[in-house]
């Protein structure tokens, strides 16, 4: 799936998803989002609020791209 991972839905809509169906996201693939978020000083709050919001459990893990 691609989405706005600082949007206000996709990712916490994901999260209803995994939710509703007793499951948890293991792992989360961000590719470079990280370039884009941090130009932004406030929207990194948000993704981590969205994140927050997905069922996870201590052995999820992100995984990401860095060029």
């Amino acid at each position: 799936m691609v989405c706005e991972v600082g949007g206000p839905k996709a990712i916490r809509a994901v999260g209803a998803y995994v939710r509703a169906h007793d499951a948890l996201v293991t792992t989360f693939y961000t590719s470079n989002v990280e370039q884009y978020l941090f130009r932004d000083p406030d929207s990194w709050r948000q993704v981590y609020a969205n994140v927050a919001a997905v069922p996870h459990d201590s052995a999820s893990l992100f995984s990401r791209a860095v060029f």
